[in-house]
């Protein structure tokens, strides 16, 4: 079964004091960069990413993330550079999974640690909103450990709404209604 393309939307750079971040659909070429940001996360930032411990990113986990940019699987990373011309590093990943329901998505965001409040969780999640309600989605929803205060803010300050998670005491569920 092919899958959809999505409906694009351009890349779009932020310019901060610090430097310039882009932010686009993630391609196989990023792969060691996807790695690279693994890498770099804490053991805390993993484990309320993944809801579990992992010291590598498994393989079958990368190959999803390198390769999620069509409609139904998308992730934008954003890329940071101090100045024009400069290599950049990837410091943050949303991503969005259809879940069963076909106007329905699962999202996901990582940001590496230091360059955690700085705007770019906001800004990749406004993005990967964009995306989805271009791409035909009326809802995304996470699934946040609910000792992750300072995620459960994000998502609050974002105009989500948080609820109890039926199925799992420990984690709360976040939801976007993107009508």
């Amino acid at each position: 079964m092919e899958q959809e393309s999505p409906n694009v939307i351009p890349n779009k750079e932020i310019i901060v004091p610090e430097g310039r971040y882009l932010q686009r659909l993630l391609i196989e070429d990023d792969r060691d960069c996807v790695i690279y940001l693994f890498d770099h996360l804490s053991t805390k930032s993993r484990y309320y990413r993944y809801a579990q411990q992992l010291k590598t990113l498994p393989e079958t986990l990368l190959q999803r993330i390198i390769s999620a940019h069509h409609r139904d699987d998308l992730a934008i990373g954003s890329f940071f550079y101090e100045n024009q011309g400069d290599e950049s590093v990837l410091v943050g990943i949303a991503r969005y999974v259809q879940e069963g329901e076909l106007q329905s998505a699962e999202f996901s965001l990582s940001v590496r640690d230091d360059f955690q409040h700085k705007g770019i969780g906001s800004s990749l999640m406004r993005n990967l909103i964009e995306y989805a309600k271009a791409n035909g989605f009326k809802e995304l929803n996470g699934y946040v450990l609910s000792d992750n205060h300072e995620m459960l803010s994000l998502m609050m300050h974002l105009g989500a709404t948080i609820g109890r998670y039926e199925n799992d005491p420990s984690t709360k569920l976040t939801s976007f209604h993107l009508d």
